[in-house]
């Protein structure tokens, strides 16, 4: 089945069994597949670029939602497979061998530019100075002194305020 939504003209394909149970679809670029646990993690069977880049773990890493910090150990034959960015560093251990170490305390300390710390004057696509933005800044940010309370109470305010339409 093939569709094509009207106002967003969005496509979708869908491919089914003869009892109606979805086999296979794509909406726009993500592809969707009914398979086992088992296929969906196995690198040979799948092409997905979401399983290609998981990494096979030898041990359990614990409740992952209080996870700081992770230490892979990659094989790559043609130098350095990865970069050092903001929250990651990338260690050559010889041998075609490297340790990617994820976590605030393995990256590169960013800092902002001069020119990054500019605030816009206000134009189309940055309307800061528009009377309904400074309205709802306010409202959003209350009585907060610290900056990271303002950030977080934006934060929240923006996800109670925006509804996808």
């Amino acid at each position: 089945m093939e569709t094509e939504s009207r106002k967003e003209k969005l496509k979708s394909l869908a491919r089914h069994d003869a009892q109606g149970r979805m086999l296979s679809g794509t909406i726009v670029i993500f592809e969707l597949r009914a398979e086992t646990e088992e296929q969906a993690k196995n690198t040979q069977y799948s092409q997905d670029l979401f399983v290609l880049g998981m990494a096979k773990l030898d041990k359990g890493i614990g409740p992952t939602m209080e996870l700081k910090e992770l230490v892979l150990e990659l094989e790559a034959k043609d130098g350095p497979p990865l970069e050092a960015g903001p929250r990651q560093s990338i260690v050559n251990l010889g041998k075609d061998k490297y340790h990617l170490k994820l976590g605030k305390a393995f990256g590169k300390e960013a800092k902002a530019t001069p020119r990054k710390l500019r605030i816009p004057r206000g134009n189309n696509s940055h309307a800061i100075n528009h009377p309904k933005v400074k309205e709802l800044a306010a409202k959003a940010v209350g009585d907060a002194k610290d900056p990271r309370e303002k950030v977080k109470r934006i934060v929240q305010f923006v996800h109670d305020y925006v509804r996808p339409s």
